[in-house]
């Protein structure tokens, strides 16, 4: 979990530092495009001007702001999902300890009653013994009969010892009962998981899809915009790595349960000519 947390640490640090340069280029000052009419000439020639050096359109601005915006959305699911994940993660750690606990219970109650079959065995072999003695007494008309009280301690003590050894094998069912219970609260807990991974999955490649139209409508934008470009490139990778994470930790725990890998690596050309890495 400690990594876990400082992977999403580097998320959050990441994003701060995508929107520090745009809040630094709201305070810029820009020249304007129009120059002062001269004797002579009418009023639009200066925006004629403007024109023809090149204004940048305010459409693209437009654009690069909805998908700053698409950005950020698309990051605040991401960490919904890896919330959810988490404690989805943190569900089936304590229905794993909890089985392990009843698994440790059964074990113990299994070797009690083996304790008691045994003792129960040896009783009824003193009581067989006694009625073999007794019996031969009584053929060889010699000696006198065991005393009543002691019979009776005999017969009551296996009628204790009886009630005993079914209350033992009641409790036993009923455990067994639990651990069926606990197994199928597993399963279901691996379905969980299973579909928050394929969710996750999901989040990734709606992330790569906007890196991609991000690239594409930034072609044409400043070359202050690479910053923006080595930021989302640095997401990219931190997102990339908590998903490496996050599934060799929930594999080794789940067990045989299989996760979807992470999201294959890509090249995007940008407009400034430089490849952005796609997770």
């Amino acid at each position: 979990m400690a990594g876990i947390l400082c992977v999403l640490d580097e998320v959050t640090s990441g994003l701060e530092r995508f929107h520090a340069p745009a809040r630094r280029r709201k305070a810029e000052l820009r020249r304007c495009s129009t120059d002062l009419c001269r004797s002579g000439e009418p009023p639009t020639a200066g925006l004629q001007l403007g024109k023809d050096r090149g204004l940048p359109e305010t459409t693209t601005v437009e654009e690069n702001q909805r998908l700053r915006k698409e950005l950020s959305a698309s990051l605040t699911m991401q960490k919904n999902l890896q919330k959810m994940f988490s404690n989805q993660g943190k569900e089936k750690e304590i229905m794993g300890g909890e089985l392990a606990r009843k698994a440790q219970e059964l074990q113990d109650i299994e070797e009690h009653l083996s304790d008691v079959k045994a003792q129960n065995e040896r009783l009824l072999e003193k009581v067989r013994l006694c009625a073999t003695e007794h019996k031969e007494k009584k053929s060889r008309g010699g000696g006198d009969a065991p005393p009543a009280a002691c019979e009776q301690y005999l017969i009551d003590r296996n009628n204790t010892l009886s009630e005993q050894l079914i209350r033992t094998l009641d409790g036993y069912r009923a455990l067994k009962r639990k651990v069926k219970d606990l197994q199928e609260e597993k399963a279901k807990v691996q379905e969980k998981v299973a579909e928050m991974a394929a969710r996750m999955s999901k989040g990734f490649c709606h992330i790569r899809d906007f890196c991609r139209r991000l690239a594409t409508g930034m072609g044409n934008a400043p070359a202050e915009d690479d910053d923006v470009e080595e930021d989302i490139s640095s997401i990219e990778n931190v997102l990339r790595g908590l998903m490496a994470n996050m599934s060799s930790a929930v594999a080794g725990r789940v067990g045989n349960m299989e996760f979807p890998k992470a999201v294959a690596v890509a090249e995007v050309p940008t407009g400034s000519g430089k490849p952005s890495v796609v997770a």
